[in-house]
């Protein structure tokens, strides 16, 4: 008796993704430059951008927004598209360990290395999930996921960062206070301008300005040196040219005493030191130094970490628009690589459950 061989039918075969070495270590390389570039860009901006605004300032900013998206973008690359988890993990661990290049290892600095390590490892654990769960591959659906977290987890570690290089600096709270005094000297000469008007120039020693002041509040300087007009002294009947030698005499005794006088009043009245020759703009600084020195001095030790905060708040604020710009940039070089052949999207066949009655 014969008995037919039934047939069976084909079990699909999972598919593999092809992962070449050459290109593995290529987009390795590639987020390890480009976190390292980052890194070179923040340590750049956070030393150089000052309390003013000026176009360097702009560009500084500008480059490191561009620095930050683009480490985002060749990441979110390697992390859609290489598939070995022990390489995936030493990339991001080396890339993050570049920060220690440009910063002190030190508790904060470390602190801010797992942070970073932890979001990249985020990011890779929530595109893996979403790739998993889709038919057709959208790169851009992919890199949304996680992304939020993962670029607040990296700020926090680029504040980190930042808090650490101020703590390793000595002379951290007085470079705080010399920005400060620099940004206030422009207010305050402005207040001075318009309140004494012509009477006031940055450029004016102490006692031209001390002698402005005198000229206007004590009418008898002002009524000697009007008879210079007269040719007469009402009342008298002599002639100025009589009495010239007398009047110059009693009038230079008279500025002088109420010169000396107005100037001291004047350093005692805001208890700073100077001397008659010095600039307006010299002493308004010595001013200035005095007051914000008697308000920031008690918290001084508490600066770095006031400005570490403040950093992340402020840069946590346009959170949207990394997100958006890191979407775009990747978008961009996916394509692109697409364009070269470096990759290819194939199309496979997969089992699917379908509910029936």
């Amino acid at each position: 008796m014969r008995v037919e061989q039934q047939e069976t039918t084909k079990k699909e075969e999972k598919f593999v993704a092809p992962q070449p070495m050459g290109k593995i270590m290529l987009l390795a390389g590639s987020v390890v430059a480009a976190t390292l570039i980052f890194w070179l860009a923040w340590h750049n901006a956070i030393t150089s951008v000052s309390f003013d605004l000026g176009a360097k300032n702009i560009i500084t900013i500008i480059s490191t927004l561009l620095a930050f998206s683009l480490m985002f973008a060749v990441l979110a690359l390697a992390e859609l598209l290489i598939t070995k988890k022990l390489i995936l993990l030493a990339m991001v661990i080396v890339s993050a360990g570049t920060a220690f290049i440009f910063f002190p290892p030190n508790l904060w600095t470390f602190i801010g290395f797992l942070l970073m390590l932890l979001g990249f490892l985020y990011w890779r654990r929530e595109i893996s999930i979403d790739l998993e769960s889709r038919i057709k591959f959208i790169p851009q659906k992919s890199i949304k996921n996680g992304l939020r977290g993962v670029v607040m987890l990296v700020l926090l570690a680029a504040s980190f960062m930042y808090y650490g290089f101020l703590t390793d600096q000595k002379e951290t709270g007085t470079e705080f206070l010399d920005g400060i005094v620099d940004s206030s000297m422009g207010v305050a000469n402005l207040a001075i301008e318009q309140f004494y008007g012509e009477s006031y120039d940055p450029n004016m020693t102490l006692d031209e300005f001390t002698f402005n002041l005198l000229v206007k509040e004590l009418p008898a300087i002002q009524d000697l040196e009007g008879m210079e007009n007269q040719s007469e002294i009402e009342g008298l009947g002599y002639k100025f040219e009589d009495l010239d030698k007398i009047i110059n005499e009693g009038l230079l005794d008279i500025e002088k005493g109420a010169l000396e006088q107005g100037r001291n009043q004047f350093l005692d009245n805001f208890g700073i030191k100077a001397t008659g020759d010095e600039r307006m703009e010299d002493v308004l600084r010595k001013i200035v130094v005095k007051n914000l020195t008697k308000y920031v001095e008690p918290y001084q030790k508490f600066v770095p970490a006031l400005l570490a905060i403040s950093l992340f708040f402020a840069m946590n604020i346009f959170g949207f628009i990394y997100r958006e710009m890191v979407k775009s940039m990747s978008f961009l070089l996916f394509h692109i690589l697409q364009w070269v052949h470096f990759i290819e999207i194939k199309k496979i066949k997969v089992d699917a459950e379908k509910v029936t009655l």
